[in-house]
């Protein structure tokens, strides 16, 4: 399988990041998820950016990125979001089905091809690397030839791992082509689609909005719907913590009567 690149957060490339509008205060307060996404050598969800040409003029788009490492050091790779010509030239019922997400595989090219539902892209990859990376994947799981011929039609499939639910499906954006997700088959839709980042993840200084694509608001910026959202998100954290300082109590047969009531709790012995 393709070997997968770790950097570590000392290798972000900070002062080239903030030449495409991504200060280090934005990348600091991005979800932890997308910065492990980055740190991993993955393609993080759309980002905003902004390119400033020989005129001053800020060009601002969205785009996918990743870092690379290079003979010169560590180095950044954009992905950026234009509509693609290529679905127009699928048929009518082949551009619905990508659409919705699914891997159409072509015998001619001997390759799947798959919308990036963030940059409108159509990426392919070549079916002989999907359909191994699925043997393996598949004497791991013990899957019967039913279960690999569904995967290999663009379907994604649920089997049951310790009385779990685990799904896989083809996504030509993971590194082996193929994701896989704790869960039935709408949450791995729901994390091909990008809908597993809420609407706010809150940083230091400021806030990444998930509307479909990320966007950042400074704190001095947010409206009142992200100020309300802070608030719940504070109140939840002290309710939290309330509930684990009450079970550690409990657990060690300290008196918890007193709590309500705001006074020190007392041993029992």
């Amino acid at each position: 399988m393709t070997k997968v690149e770790r950097f570590q957060d000392n290798e972000i490339p900070y002062e080239l990041l903030a030449s495409f509008g991504l200060s280090q205060e934005m990348v600091d307060d991005l979800p932890q998820k997308v910065l492990e996404q980055l740190l991993s050598g993955q393609r993080t969800p759309l980002l905003p950016i902004c390119n400033v040409d020989e005129n001053g003029n800020c060009n601002n788009s969205l785009a996918r990125l990743s870092l690379v490492r290079t003979e010169d050091g560590i180095d950044v790779i954009f992905m950026s979001c234009w509509k693609s010509k290529l679905l127009e030239e699928f048929e009518l019922q082949q551009q619905q089905a990508l659409k919705n997400g699914r891997a159409l595989y072509s015998a001619e090219k001997n390759a799947y091809y798959q919308l990036d539902y963030a940059t409108q892209q159509i990426v392919s990859m070549p079916a002989y690397v999907i359909q191994h990376n699925m043997r393996v994947l598949g004497r791991q799981l013990d899957m019967e030839v039913s279960d690999f011929e569904q995967l290999k039609e663009g379907d994604v499939l649920c089997l049951i791992q310790e009385d779990k639910p685990i799904s896989l499906g083809i996504d030509l954006m993971q590194d082996i082509g193929i994701r896989v997700v704790n869960g039935d088959k709408e949450q791995w839709q729901r994390e091909f689609t990008g809908d597993e980042f809420p609407l706010y993840s809150f940083g230091i200084s400021g806030c990444w909005v998930n509307d479909g694509h990320f966007s950042y608001v400074k704190e001095e910026d947010y409206t009142q719907d992200m100020l309300d959202a802070l608030a719940e998100r504070v109140n939840w954290v002290k309710r939290a913590a309330f509930h684990r300082y009450y079970s550690f109590l409990k657990d060690n047969r300290y008196d918890t009567k007193w709590i309500s009531r705001g006074a020190s709790a007392s041993r029992l012995v």
